[in-house]
């Protein structure tokens, strides 16, 4: 197991990481999620495949989790269990759910946690390379893919490429949920917004680090579409991903399709099943 995956079991009672250790056995794949649900089989993802053990996890099994992610104080991380999460040391991100008390139409708070999703990230060296040339080359890009396909890898690995000592670019990394930045690269030399929503740590990086490129995970909303035009009317490059199986797709979310339809975007650059694909915005030629 790698260094993050031995992170992950840190956060586990003893008798589910007995139940992984006992199902992963010598294997050299990777655990990519670790899901835990009351009353129900301890779930792996092992590379892309779904894999059921023979633990049931119980009540106390996710409060042993809780407490530990949350460093004994579920009260002080209520604010990211109500927008779903909780973040680990060194890129983890637990995902979690449960009962949501509702006031006004606005989630207030959760309780009663009855699911957690531990996403392990993993070092995918090379994975970047090409993204790497098309953003140096082209400026602004966005990532595309549907979800579980390596948009945040992606990013995670382009940073050390453009935030290096040797070359000297100077980087903006918006990391809202604590998974885009592990931290593990010595020659990384970019700076970090950690836990800034999106919008507003956009703006901050603009007015406050004079960066040449802004990356960012998972625009959606106008906010975020209201920053990048601001960031690029800075003089900014942007490399951001959004949830899309297809171009056409991205067209479907009116607010992204306005940057794509004003020229922000050099490179539209897709993640498929079978590979990458990669848009040209002036031409629209497929390579």
């Amino acid at each position: 197991m790698d260094k993050s995956e031995r992170q992950a079991l840190g956060y586990l009672p003893p008798v589910v990481k007995t139940a992984i250790l006992t199902v992963m056995g010598h294997s050299k794949e990777q655990i990519n999620e670790i899901r835990i649900r009351t009353n129900r089989p301890l779930c792996l993802v092992v590379g892309r495949n779904n894999v059921v053990t023979d633990h049931v996890c119980t009540d106390l099994d996710l409060e042993y989790v809780m407490s530990k992610l949350c460093k004994g104080s579920l009260y002080s991380y209520a604010e990211n269990i109500k927008d779903g999460f909780v973040a680990g040391e060194g890129g983890i991100r637990a995902g979690v759910c449960g009962r949501a008390v509702v006031i006004d139409g606005s989630i207030d708070c959760v309780r009663d946690i009855t699911s957690i999703n531990i996403r392990i990230p993993h070092r995918a060296v090379g994975a970047a390379d090409e993204l790497y040339s098309l953003v140096t080359k082209h400026g602004s890009t966005l990532v595309y893919s549907k979800p579980g396909m390596g948009k945040t890898t992606l990013l995670r690995e382009l940073i050390p490429l453009l935030a290096n000592i040797k070359n000297g670019k100077k980087v903006s990394v918006i990391d809202t949920r604590y998974e885009l930045h592990t931290g593990s690269d010595c020659d990384d030399m970019a700076d970090i917004f950690l836990g800034y929503p999106r919008a507003p740590g956009m703006l901050s990086a603009v007015r406050t680090m004079s960066p040449e490129y802004i990356i960012c995970d998972e625009i959606a909303d106008a906010g975020d579409i209201e920053a990048i035009l601001s960031a690029h009317s800075s003089g900014v490059s942007v490399v951001v991903s959004a949830h899309a199986g297809t171009v056409e797709e991205l067209y479907k979310n009116p607010h992204i399709g306005e940057l794509i339809e004003l020229g922000i975007f050099s490179v539209l650059y897709g993640i498929k099943d079978n590979g990458h694909e990669v848009t040209f915005y002036n031409d629209r030629k497929h390579s």
